[in-house]
């Protein structure tokens, strides 16, 4: 009764961002606070983001450190959210396949303003990416997965990079060592 329930409820928070997010499509830009919609995506990839091998994305340790008296950024509230949506399934993708002893999975999540921008660094100590993971990361059909001929390819990133880059107009970027982990860059424009 417990995983019935657990179910349904999965899928009335799929159900519920998909409706928003098709809500919010084509909207134009509005002036957000982004550690508000961090939060909120926090909260939902908790409600949604599992692996198959049990671990669940509420179940994981994360940080969040936001610098006081930040600026708002012009965003499509809907797309942001399905970004940051995208790099935490990575992250707790990448947390589920580390193997190394005594590990304990951590995210953390920085934001801070510099200049005329806001700052985003998403970071896991999962398993980091290969180099040529990380030079292909953000391209269209990108699977990261080895199980993706099992429907479980969800490593794509590459919606991510397009709206960041494009409906944005800021940056994405990744870092990554094997053994260490990988960082999200995002940065976004303020308006001031």
């Amino acid at each position: 009764m417990e995983t019935a329930l657990e179910s349904s409820e999965y899928a009335s928070a799929i159900v519920n961002n998909l409706a928003d997010f098709a809500l919010h499509q084509g909207g134009s830009a509005q002036l957000v606070n982004v550690p508000e919609v961090l939060e909120h995506t926090i909260e939902l990839a908790g409600k949604v983001i599992s692996e198959p091998n049990g671990l669940k994305f509420r179940d994981i340790p994360l940080h969040l450190q936001v610098e006081a008296k930040l600026s708002s950024a012009p965003c499509r509230i809907a797309e942001l959210q399905q970004v940051f949506l995208g790099i935490f399934r990575h992250a707790c993708y990448a947390l589920g396949r580390c193997k190394r002893d005594g590990f304990s999975p951590l995210i953390t999540v920085d934001v801070t303003e510099f200049y005329d921008s806001i700052w985003i660094k998403i970071n896991h100590n999962g398993v980091g990416l290969t180099p040529e993971e990380q030079i292909n990361i953000f391209e269209p059909y990108f699977l990261n997965n080895p199980d993706a001929s099992a429907g479980l390819g969800t490593q794509r990133l590459s919606f991510a990079y397009f709206s960041i880059t494009e409906h944005h107009h800021g940056q994405m970027a990744v870092t990554s060592d094997i053994d260490v982990g990988t960082t999200f860059h995002v940065q976004l424009q303020v308006k001031k």
